[in-house]
Parts: structure tokens; sequence; C-alpha cells
């Protein structure tokens, strides 16, 4: 409590923004339309707030303004921090800048220190640790106390910004600009965070860059229990309070990524977002619903075949997008019924380790392995990455150059590695996607099938959407998913469910579930989170998964009548019968038990109608 108190008396106020929005209707009219280069050239010890439409070269923005004061304006690369969202945007990055200083500039660029949000606050932390443990107002943290807490990431980042709230002049002093990327997805922690780092920027004079897209802002929902709640529009009308009087307001309007009549049918629902309105919002939305076509008169899962599918890719790459998980999972396993290979991009499967990982040290005997063993192993498993690539920057990791590494070593690399590298992660490649909209965030596909109900619930004003701002919220939400196509947009039926997202009365977890009120018919079953790795981790059945399992398999959950307590096997099915690969997890029990209890229903026998989506590794030092 006291802590929240403390973080609502350093917002401040919102008079500035509110006066604005009186005045105008809306922030966003401060907002000038420039060009890429007006913001790349600014002056190093500016303070500017980008809003940047879908397209319009934001990334390019950031990059190029990072080279232009390092090498046109001084800046030291050292001096220059970047914080972004997500993983991918922090490889995205580095991998650009990276490949910028390798052929045309100086290999100095390569220091700009780019980090998500978590990997900031650990560092800061880790360094606070050393620099202000003799000061009577700074307690040691123990960071391991993050590690393996459910919020700790959160709590990680709240720690993080009352160092800053105590020793921002000292923790900025060498930071010549800031740059935050995908402003729009700070809620709760990151914002508090992004706000006191921006109060003590300007108080340092630290330039400031803010980019992101007010439009996409759909993260409004995460982060449940957070000390103290703040939503990207209230941190918006925070930010532009603070920088009214000190800094710019630009925009960036040119779509390069779609075509002129994806631009044309679409610009329509931005500028009424923008605007708040919501009737004005749900016209737009009619009209983009009679300006898109429709592929097929019923399911596309369903009516396409793999013929048809196969001719949709050969013009690009083609995601069928979906509103929520439950729609994804029913969308995908229609399509592995017919055998048809897809991505499934529904979860936060970044957050787990590679799947080469596994398949070359599950059964390595050995304490050290040589390029030529590591290679051969690649070869002979046929898993598909550049061994010379990989083991390059496991030297650089391990900080050896010999020809020979140890396996504990490179586990410990990958083990910490966290979410920052991507080496250590799986990265699916494929010319179809099925993925919620959430989760499409931030890419691009040359075609995109948008699920036609979530567009019809906006349109018929659905009773299930409480308030103007729950309403405008999911118009965000259908504009991400309109934007993400370069060529080709169209709206159709993709899954049809009956399921509800339910919080689980006794555990407390959220799952899609569907009853007739006497029998559980559908759950959601979640690998990531429902195997129990520790089942599956003898030498014969790591060999067997190496061996035999890949992605499209068909999965099933059996009952065990044999085990003393309720469990279900883990079965994999092929043409020559069922092998048990390992055993559900006590919570994925729980939470079935929790659901059929009320109704005394029996434990379902079977749960079928699971596939293979990932390959992923485990790493467990005992």
């Amino acid at each position: 409590e006291e802590a929240a108190g403390k973080t609502k008396r350093a917002l401040g106020n919102l008079d500035t923004a509110k006066l604005y929005e009186e005045m105008y209707g809306s922030i966003f009219r401060a907002f000038s339309a420039v060009s890429q280069e007006e913001i790349i050239q600014a002056p190093v010890a500016q303070c500017t707030f980008v809003d940047a439409g879908p397209g319009t070269g934001k990334t390019y923005t950031l990059l190029k303004k990072i080279i232009y004061m390092i090498e046109c304006q001084g800046t030291d690369p050292e001096e220059i921090l970047v914080l972004c969202f997500t993983n991918a945007a922090v490889n995205e990055i580095k991998a650009r800048i990276k490949k910028y200083a390798e052929t045309e500039g100086d290999r100095n660029l390569v220091n700009v220190d780019v980090r998500t949000f978590h990997s900031f606050s650990w560092l800061l932390i880790s360094q606070a640790n050393e620099l202000f443990c003799d000061r009577p107002n700074y307690q040691y943290i123990d960071i391991s106390q993050f590690m393996n807490d459910f919020n700790g990431y959160a709590r990680s980042i709240r720690k993080a910004t009352e160092i800053i709230h105590k020793f921002g002049d000292e923790v900025f002093s060498g930071c010549a600009h800031l740059i935050v990327d995908e402003v729009q997805d700070l809620t709760n922690e990151k914002a508090y965070l992004v706000m006191t780092i921006v109060r003590e920027c300007m108080k340092n004079g630290t330039g400031v860059t803010l980019l992101g897209d007010s439009c996409q802002a759909i993260y409004d929902y995460s982060e449940e229990g957070a000390l103290a709640e703040l939503k990207s529009e209230r941190f918006y009308k925070h930010i532009f309070s603070d920088l009214y009087e000190r800094g710019k307001f630009y925009k960036l309007e040119n779509n390069h990524r779609q075509s002129d009549t994806l631009i044309k049918i679409t610009l329509p629902l931005r500028l009424s977002i923008l605007e708040g309105k919501k009737d004005k919002v749900r016209e737009d939305i009619i009209e983009l619903k009679q300006n898109v076509p429709r592929i097929t008169t019923g399911a596309v899962s369903i009516k396409l075949s793999e013929y048809d599918f196969a001719r949709m890719t050969e013009a690009g790459t083609v995601c069928l997008m979906c509103r929520n998980n439950a729609q994804v999972l029913v969308t995908s396993a229609n399509l592995r019924k017919k055998g048809i290979q897809h991505i499934v991009n529904a979860y936060k499967e970044f957050e787990y380790l590679a799947g080469w990982i596994g398949k070359i040290f599950c059964l390595f005997a050995k304490e050290a392995i040589t390029f030529n063993e590591f290679s051969n192993i690649v070869k002979r498993r046929n898993i598909d990455i550049l061994p010379e690539a990989i083991w390059e920057r496991l030297q650089e990791l391990i900080g050896s150059q010999n020809n020979v590494l140890k396996v504990f070593d490179i586990l410990k690399s990958a083990a910490q590695s966290k979410v920052d590298d991507p080496i250590f992660r799986n990265s699916p490649k494929g010319k179809l996607i099925v993925s919620n909209i959430h989760k499409s965030k931030g890419r691009e596909y040359d075609t995109v099938v948008v699920e036609q109900s979530f567009v019809d619930r906006l349109i018929n004003n659905s009773t299930s959407i409480k308030s103007v701002q729950e309403y405008l919220e999911e118009a965000k939400i259908l504009y991400v998913a309109v934007t993400r196509p370069k060529s080709r947009l169209y709206f159709n039926n993709l899954a049809a469910t009956n399921v509800s997202f339910i919080q689980i009365y006794k555990t407390g977890r959220k799952r899609w579930v569907r009853g007739d009120g006497s029998n559980l018919k559908r759950i959601e079953v979640r690998a990531l989170s429902d195997f129990d790795i520790t089942s599956c981790k003898t030498t014969d059945l790591q060999e067997y998964i190496v061996n035999n399992v890949v992605d499209g398999d068909e999965i099933k959950l059996v009952l065990d009548t044999n085990a003393r307590s309720v469990t279900y096997n883990i079965m994999h099915t092929t043409e020559k019968g069922d092998r048990v690969i390992g055993k559900t997890t006590s919570e994925f029990i729980d939470d079935v038990d929790a659901i059929i209890s009320p109704y005394k229903s029996p434990w379902p026998k079977r749960i079928t109608n699971l596939y293979v989506s990932g390959i992923y590794s485990q790493i467990i030092f005992q």
C-alpha cells in the first residue's frame, strides 16, 4: 500500500492533457505530420514523441536515428539506450545494427545498449547492488528471488523503478539519448518505469525518443494484479503532459507496407479510433466489411484443401487470424486432420529453449564436444540450424575460441540466456500461419484472413462489449488485424467454437472450456504448462522423442487406470501404435478436477484432437 501510494504521488497530474482534449477533442491533434528525416536528424538532447502508423517505417527510423546520432552528431554508442517491449524487437534491432556495422559503418555501433524492460531492470538491480550498497537509503536486492516467481518480472521492474526514483541522477548521468519502442504496449509496472525514466532524463538533459502507435494499444488486459493499474491511454496522457512544453510531437503517416487499395479501406478506421468516437468507429467497420471480400461461403480451414492453401502460399505468406486461442486451436486441428502443415502462433513459445539443444545434448554423454561432433549430430539428425554460425556464437558467449567446448558451459549459457539470444529460441519457418491477433502484432504477411464473427460482433454492437472504452479497445484489435497484410485481406469464418474462457474455481487459472452441464466436452490443453517435463527425462524416452516426434503428429491424453492417483499418460500416435512419452502436470489434473467436481462428472477417459505444434528443450541442473 505504501509503494502504491508513492507511485500514485509520483504520477503528477493530467491537467495539460485534459485541457487539450477539452479544446481540441484529442491529444493526437498536437502531433504534426513529418518526414522520417526530421525525426532522424533531431538534436540529440531533444525529447520527441512519435505516433507512427503501420508500415510507416518506425523501425527504419529508429535505426537510422541511432546511426545518425553516432556518425553525424558524434554521440558515443555506449551512451545510447534502447528499450523494447519484446525480445524479438531487441534481436531485430541488434541484428540490423550489426549488419550495418559490418558492411558500412563503424564496428563500435554494436556497443549501443539494446534491451527489454526486464533485461534493463535486472541489469540495473545488479549494478545498484554494487554501486549503492554503502548508501544508507539502499537495501541489497536479491535478484534470485525474481527467477522462479510467477510475478518476478513485474517485481523486478518495480524495484528498478524505485532505484531510479532514488538515484536517477547517477543512473542516467552517462546517457545521452533514450529510445523507447512500442510505447503503446506499456501498461502498469512497465508504464511507471518508463514514465520515471523519461522524467529523470529530462532532469539530466538526456534526449528522449518515444515511438509507438496508439491505435495498436491492445495489451491493456495484461499483468493482472499489478501494484497500481495504468492503462495505455492514461500513460499516453501522462507522457503528453510531461513533454508538452519541452518536447516535440510528430506523426508518421506514409504507409509503405500495404497496397494503395488496403490503405484506402483501413485508414478511415484508424482516424476514427484516434478521435475516440464509438459511433464513427462502428460506421467505418461496416464500410470496411463492405470493401473486404470473402474467400468461400464456408469455414476456410474446413472447406479449403491442401491444394487450395498451396496455391494461396505461392503468392507469399498467409495468416489465418483468429480473435482468440480457442479459435486458433480448432482451426489448427482442422488443418492437421487434412495433413496441412502450418505454424501455430498462440502462446509465449519464445520463452522456451529451442529444440536443437535437446536433440544434440540429451543423448550426448561426454563432458566436452568438438565442432566436428557438433556438426555431425546436426547432419545425422537433420536439425535445421547452421552449425558454423551456432558454434561461433557459442564460442562468443562462453569466451573461448577453442574447437572443443564444455557441454556444461554450453547448457549454462543457454539456461541463462532467458529470452535475449535468438540462437537459443525456436524460429519456426513456414508460409501458412494460424495466429491470434495479439500474437500477430508487429508482424506482416502477404495475405491475411480475419475471423468473420469478430467483425460481426463489433458491427452488431454485441452486449458482451460492456462499455465505450471496451468497444474502442476491441476496435483497435481489429485494426491491428487488418493492417498486417501487405497485399490481400479477406474476412471469413475460420472455426466455430462454443467454448468459454473461464476462471476455474479453486485453482484460479483460466482455460477455454465447454461442458454440457454434466460432462466435460472440451478443454484447452497447453503442452508448455500441462506436460510434466520430469516424466520424460529417461534416456529411452528422450531417444524416442528425438527420433520420432515431429510437428503435426497426433497426441492424445489417456487416463492412467493403474496409477495410485488420477493422471493422464501423454500418448504419441503413429501407424505402428501409441507410445507413452510423458504425463500431465498436477496443475492440469487440479484444473480438470475443479471443472468436473460440481457436476460429479466422470473423469474423461481420453482427451483427443491434440497435435504437436513445436518441440522445445528444457535444461534441469541437478
